[in-house]
């Protein structure tokens, strides 16, 4: 409440600026217009090292792209690159699904670990002109999806 007492600010929670597991799962199973880039490191994201949190699997979401957050990063990672390096970057990993999909609506979700760095790629893209509602946030990201008792959520090793 201290927010709110001393300067009014009240957070407000946006559903289309958020995903549930059940609407990336929709993605994953029906390829819609959305793809999904996970802000993990590429060991991370292809399951050759064990993640930090336990009771997860290894791997990724099928259909997933890998884009480490820190890519977006100065090297000192105090700041965000340019806008015209971070575009750069998107083009470079979003290549293929622009090709493979209608571009004039291309939609981005973002997933890492814990939802966190998930936000770094999201606010990347609205740097880059992107709305907000077209950069959500999946923020049960691996700790949701990644859990070993969650046989429902497909998890896929390696490259793609």
């Amino acid at each position: 409440t201290y927010l709110l007492d001393k300067y009014g600010f009240q957070a407000k929670l946006h559903h289309s600026r958020v995903r549930t597991w059940r609407q990336v799962l929709d993605t994953v199973e029906h390829k819609t217009q959305e793809v999904i880039l996970d802000a993990r490191s590429p060991q991370r994201f292809n399951g050759e090292v064990d993640e930090p949190r336990p009771g997860l699997r290894r791997g990724h979401m099928p259909g997933a792209v890998n884009l480490p957050f820190g890519l977006l990063l100065e090297e000192d990672q105090s700041r965000f690159r340019s806008v015209e390096e971070m575009q750069e970057v998107f083009r470079g990993v979003l290549a293929k699904q622009q090709q493979e999909l209608d571009r004039r609506n291309l939609r981005v979700a973002t997933t890492c670990g814990s939802g966190v760095t998930a936000a770094v790629l999201s606010f990347g893209l609205q740097l880059c002109g992107a709305a907000l509602e077209d950069a959500p946030v999946y923020d049960g990201s691996w700790a949701e999806w990644g859990q070993e008792e969650r046989t429902d959520l497909p998890v896929v090793l390696g490259k793609e």
